[in-house]
């Protein structure tokens, strides 16, 4: 039985009401400071050639056939380098702060709003983790009594240097470990900095879980995931790992092998996941590949035509990741005649 599509709760549909108030404000933003940031108001087109439309120069999202605007001002775009045209990956963050990076991304009257809805709870910092050279895992202890769902995600409330500030990020580890786990890639918004700023026994908030994004285990699946898009995968195959006996295709895409997350995790799930199997797509360089199946270059149509062929005709597919990565194989499925009602995508930074 394939999994339901899944429909927005009410609080989902407050948090994009909220989203569009606050569009508002900086659209009004936005026109004010046109001239001086070269930038005009208005929706433009991918002018920063990530694949993102904006307003202004905040993000837009997919939701169904919609596009809305994020709350956050930069949202991770998990790994930048499986969007064609994308500028290599930072290293570090910019010493210099922009009229963006200043600004919080949600206005600070809409917090007790938020904190009421999503109960908002502190968690304290117990593991900072360095998965790659951008990307940085934290471990949190939850709030007493905080149960939460393989695959789901929560808003992550921090303090910076423009206020209060959130994000929300996928969930990386399973509820069976008894700690919530979040990764996210180094940018350079005030979330960012404060984030890549945690150091254990730091105090940070956390909302309930929301969510229900799952891997069926009673259908073959593919799945698609690039950058931090692994998160959720992560949670889903730990805590099930002995659940899937049907094949499970796990097609990683990142920009070279020092950009993998969770590589080590990854190969021991394979080892213990009875149908899991890995191909790894590496679309910069290929030096220092992992061991396995690895393809030069990004997810395209070649690669996307040959895993469905090699696929069962029951399979379900699934895509995890940026939100440019997430709509190219959205459509090179279509393309390959993959029924829509087999596809389940999960653009990370959209909720």
């Amino acid at each position: 039985m394939l999994p339901a599509k899944q429909t927005p709760d009410w609080e989902d549909e407050l948090f994009r009401g909220l989203e569009v108030i606050d569009a508002c404000a900086s659209f009004r933003r936005t026109a004010t400071h046109a001239i001086a940031m070269s930038e005009p108001p208005g929706r433009t087109e991918d002018r920063q050639g990530d694949g993102i439309d904006r307003i202004g120069r905040r993000p837009l999202i997919r939701t169904g056939s919609r596009l809305l605007p994020t709350v956050a001002t930069y949202r991770d775009l998990a790994d930048a380098s499986t969007i064609p045209g994308s500028a290599p990956p930072m290293t570090s963050i910019p010493a210099t702060t922009t009229s963006t990076s200043r600004r919080a991304s949600v206005p600070a009257l809409v917090f007790p709003v938020i904190d009421f809805v999503t109960r908002m709870r502190e968690a304290r910092v117990v593991a900072v983790t360095d998965e790659t050279p951008t990307i940085r895992s934290i471990r949190l202890e939850p709030p007493r009594g905080y149960r939460f769902r393989a695959g789901q995600h929560a808003l992550l409330r921090l303090d910076t240097e423009a206020g209060p500030d959130l994000r929300p990020l996928s969930i990386a580890s399973a509820p069976s470990e008894g700690v919530l786990e979040f990764a996210a890639r180094i940018g350079p918004s005030a979330f960012k900095r404060a984030y890549f700023d945690l150091k254990p026994d730091g105090r940070v908030k956390v909302s309930r879980p929301i969510g229900s994004w799952t891997i069926d285990p009673a259908a073959p699946a593919v799945v698609f995931a690039g950058g931090t898009g692994i998160t959720p995968v992560m949670s889903v195959l730990s805590e099930g790992a002995r659940e899937y006996r049907l094949p499970v295709r796990l097609v990683v895409s990142n920009r070279d092998a020092t950009e993998i997350p969770y590589e080590a995790k990854l190969e021991a799930l394979a080892a213990v996941v009875p149908g899991l199997s890995l191909a790894w797509h590496l679309t910069a360089s290929s030096a220092g590949r992992p061991d396995g199946e690895v393809y030069a270059g990004r997810v395209d149509r070649s690669a996307v035509e040959r895993e469905v062929a090699a696929a069962a005709l029951d399979a379900v597919f699934y895509v995890t990741g940026p939100v440019a990565m997430v709509g190219s194989v959205e459509r090179l499925l279509a393309e390959a005649a993959v029924r829509p009602s087999r596809v389940h995508s999960y653009a990370q930074g959209h909720r």
